[in-house]
């Protein structure tokens, strides 16, 4: 786990920031959430605990862009935008530049249709979850001169082989610095060389 301050967005319960803290994760964390009253639920059981939160009332649009961490949890935000592209964009740009985003998502599970009805939230299959993630990867060969292991980990692969294996699934090569260049139309589908 990454050392250095936390930020857990869409806090809600803080159920991934406690279980962040007992797997040993940073305990300095931020909660970042627009709920007053949820904000202050989360710092009471912190304080509870001897540890003392910082908390940052708003959303991911509204946060401050000059602070980077070097981890970021989010449980469930996806699901809340209509583009989940929009989502990770604004999560990474939250992170450090070696930062790592610990995402959780919605599994399709009968149990979801229920949550979709009450709250219209959105799951994603892993397809959409792999096509966004190289959808970033390609955004970020284009843009950056970053190695392409540093690329595989900022969009959430462990390893670079798996990170290559994911992307030659998806595009139909091997990732490149100049498969940066594939455009927006080209990314449709996915296997044929298309995100």
């Amino acid at each position: 786990m990454p050392a250095g301050p936390v930020l857990d967005v869409g806090s809600g319960d803080c159920t991934f920031a406690r279980s962040w803290v007992q797997a040993n994760g940073c305990a300095d964390l931020t909660f970042l959430d627009p709920s007053a009253r949820r904000l202050a639920q989360a710092q009471a059981q912190f304080l509870g605990q001897g540890l003392t939160p910082e908390l940052a009332s708003g959303t991911l649009q509204t946060c401050r862009r000059d602070c980077r961490f070097p981890a970021v949890l989010a449980a469930h935000v996806v699901e809340h935008f209509t583009d989940p592209a929009e989502a990770l964009r604004l999560l990474s740009a939250c992170l450090s530049p070696a930062g790592r985003l610990y995402l959780v998502v919605l599994r399709p599970h009968w149990c979801n249709w229920l949550i979709w009805i009450r709250f219209r939230r959105r799951w994603l299959g892993p397809q959409t979850l792999r096509r966004i993630r190289i959808m970033r990867a390609l955004e970020t060969l284009a843009t950056t001169n970053a190695p392409i292991t540093q690329i595989a980990l900022s969009v959430g692969y462990g390893s670079l082989s798996g990170f290559n294996a994911a992307f030659r699934a998806q595009m139909g090569m091997a990732p490149r610095r100049n498969t940066g260049q594939v455009s927006r139309a080209d990314a449709g589908g996915g296997g044929q060389g298309r995100i």
